[in-house]
């Protein structure tokens, strides 16, 4: 999944980039996209196969169950290093995250081991890192757990 402002500071067309060289590699990748914003329009025609658009959600009512229920990873390719509240949300709802290495998330997988994380806009280290993941699931289902701890 990815969740958040749909703006270049968030990097929303990287997750759907990445989807397509999943994709591209024969793996089975699908992304729920959580959000809107000024890019929203530009993601639609850039969204091929197995990309949803959710919109926005009321947090505590649908979100969170959405994320539960249906997301395996939260894919977070913010490029610029805010201390974005999505880290730790996906984390809190069990999801790992994988992200570029910015200047919030690195430490919160250095630190907390809540998901991955590469280098800043290095959208092919991102594509390797994930394509690593979906051949290894107990990964995700460990990290989430650890995360958690």
């Amino acid at each position: 999944g990815f969740s958040g402002l749909h703006a270049r500071i968030k990097g929303p067309d990287h997750a759907i980039r990445l989807v397509r060289g999943l994709q591209e590699r024969g793996i089975d990748a699908e992304l729920t996209v959580f959000g809107e914003g000024d890019m929203t329009p530009d993601l639609r025609r850039q969204a091929g196969p197995g990309v949803r658009f959710a919109g926005t959600l009321p947090f505590e009512e649908s979100w969170i169950p959405a994320v539960r229920s249906g997301i395996d990873l939260m894919v977070l390719p913010s490029p610029q290093g805010d201390p974005a509240g999505t880290y730790l949300e996906s984390i809190g709802a069990g999801v790992p995250v994988l992200g570029y290495a910015n200047s919030a998330l690195a430490p919160l997988v250095a630190r907390h081991g809540i998901g991955w994380c590469v280098g800043v806009g290095d959208e092919g280290a991102l594509l390797e890192q994930a394509a690593a993941l979906a051949a290894d699931r107990a990964a995700i289902t460990a990290r989430a757990r650890d995360g958690l701890a």
